[in-house]
């Protein structure tokens, strides 16, 4: 596991709680985007083609302005037309109200990646393999 600070977006100066880990999941490629102690986001590459992405959104993927900026900046490299409060949101409360299976959507980017989007805390607490 590799833990950086983020950078700031202004004058590249590493930022205080605002950290990029990275590492392996149970064979999958991992980074999470971490403000403070919350993990905000985490993005779990698939091992195989034609496996999905994962993306796991924590509950306090919104706490504040610097964490919506930094997670902004985050999302942007990995999965552009998400990074805006208005795309998240609407990707979250779509899983939210997903009748089916609720705190669960699956999300195609622009790129045709295939994403499995799960919400909330209760989906972070898995262990680092690495």
């Amino acid at each position: 596991m590799k833990v950086e600070n983020m950078k700031s977006i202004t004058t590249g100066a590493k930022v205080a709680n605002q950290f990029i880990i990275t590492g392996t999941f149970y064979g999958h490629k991992v980074v999470t985007f971490q403000s403070y102690d919350s993990e905000i986001i985490r993005i779990e590459f698939p091992s195989r083609d034609g496996e999905p992405f994962g993306l796991i959104i924590g509950d306090d993927w919104n706490y504040s302005r610097t964490t919506g900026k930094y997670r902004n900046a985050f999302l942007a490299e990995y999965v552009p037309e998400l990074a805006n409060v208005k795309a998240l949101k609407a990707l979250i409360n779509l899983a939210e109200n997903n009748e089916d299976n609720k705190g669960y959507i699956t999300f195609i980017d622009r790129q045709g990646r295939k994403f499995e989007v799960l919400t909330g805390d209760a989906n972070m607490q898995a262990v680092w393999t690495e």
